[in-house]
Protein backbone atom coordinates (compact mmCIF):
# COMPACT_ATOMS: atom_id res chain seq x y z
CA UNK A 1 0.00 0.00 0.00
CA UNK A 2 1.20 3.35 -1.02
CA UNK A 3 -0.46 5.42 1.82
CA UNK A 4 -3.53 4.26 3.71
CA UNK A 5 -5.96 7.38 2.42
CA UNK A 6 -5.82 5.09 -1.19
CA UNK A 7 -7.30 2.74 0.49
CA UNK A 8 -10.68 1.55 -1.25
CA UNK A 9 -11.97 -1.02 0.82
CA UNK A 10 -11.37 -2.64 4.43
CA UNK A 11 -12.12 -6.29 5.61
CA UNK A 12 -12.45 -6.92 9.30
CA UNK A 13 -12.40 -10.78 10.20
CA UNK A 14 -12.19 -12.44 13.14
CA UNK A 15 -11.93 -16.00 15.29
CA UNK A 16 -15.22 -15.60 16.66
CA UNK A 17 -16.46 -14.24 14.01
CA UNK A 18 -17.71 -18.02 11.84
CA UNK A 19 -17.74 -16.68 8.41
CA UNK A 20 -18.75 -19.42 5.92
CA UNK A 21 -17.87 -17.46 2.91
CA UNK A 22 -15.59 -14.94 1.61
CA UNK A 23 -17.19 -11.29 1.56
CA UNK A 24 -16.23 -10.66 -2.42
CA UNK A 25 -16.40 -14.10 -4.03
CA UNK A 26 -18.84 -16.24 -2.27
CA UNK A 27 -15.65 -18.92 -1.29
CA UNK A 28 -16.84 -21.13 0.90
CA UNK A 29 -14.89 -21.77 4.22
CA UNK A 30 -15.63 -24.60 6.54
CA UNK A 31 -15.75 -24.73 9.69
CA UNK A 32 -12.12 -25.70 10.72
CA UNK A 33 -10.50 -23.14 8.49
CA UNK A 34 -8.27 -21.19 10.35
CA UNK A 35 -7.72 -17.57 10.16
CA UNK A 36 -4.47 -17.58 8.74
CA UNK A 37 -6.00 -19.44 5.51
CA UNK A 38 -8.89 -16.83 5.03
CA UNK A 39 -6.18 -14.18 5.38
CA UNK A 40 -4.33 -16.02 2.77
CA UNK A 41 -7.36 -16.09 0.83
CA UNK A 42 -8.12 -12.47 0.80
CA UNK A 43 -4.09 -11.81 -0.11
CA UNK A 44 -3.96 -14.64 -2.76
CA UNK A 45 -7.24 -14.21 -4.67
CA UNK A 46 -8.55 -10.90 -4.08
CA UNK A 47 -4.62 -8.75 -3.49
CA UNK A 48 -5.64 -7.60 -0.07
CA UNK A 49 -2.90 -6.63 2.08
CA UNK A 50 -2.54 -6.62 6.30
CA UNK A 51 -3.41 -3.70 7.97
CA UNK A 52 -3.55 -5.20 11.49
CA UNK A 53 -3.22 -8.62 13.37
CA UNK A 54 -4.41 -8.41 17.12
CA UNK A 55 -6.26 -9.55 20.24
CA UNK A 56 -9.92 -8.15 20.58
CA UNK A 57 -11.23 -8.43 24.27
CA UNK A 58 -15.65 -8.50 24.40
CA UNK A 59 -18.03 -10.32 26.95
CA UNK A 60 -20.17 -12.91 26.56
CA UNK A 61 -23.88 -11.49 26.27
CA UNK A 62 -25.50 -14.40 28.28
CA UNK A 63 -22.73 -15.21 30.78
CA UNK A 64 -20.76 -11.70 31.10
CA UNK A 65 -17.96 -13.41 30.88
CA UNK A 66 -14.53 -11.98 29.18
CA UNK A 67 -13.04 -13.62 25.61
CA UNK A 68 -10.18 -13.10 23.53
CA UNK A 69 -10.63 -13.17 19.77
CA UNK A 70 -8.05 -12.64 17.34
CA UNK A 71 -8.79 -10.24 14.64
CA UNK A 72 -7.19 -9.19 11.61
CA UNK A 73 -8.20 -5.93 9.41
CA UNK A 74 -7.03 -6.28 5.56
CA UNK A 75 -7.04 -3.58 2.93
CA UNK A 76 -7.09 -3.12 -0.56
CA UNK A 77 -6.05 0.07 -2.81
Amino acid sequence: MKDIKETKHTIYISTGIRENKCQLCNFKFNEYTKLTEKINHYIKEHNYVILHVGQQTGRELSTDEPYQDTVAILAID
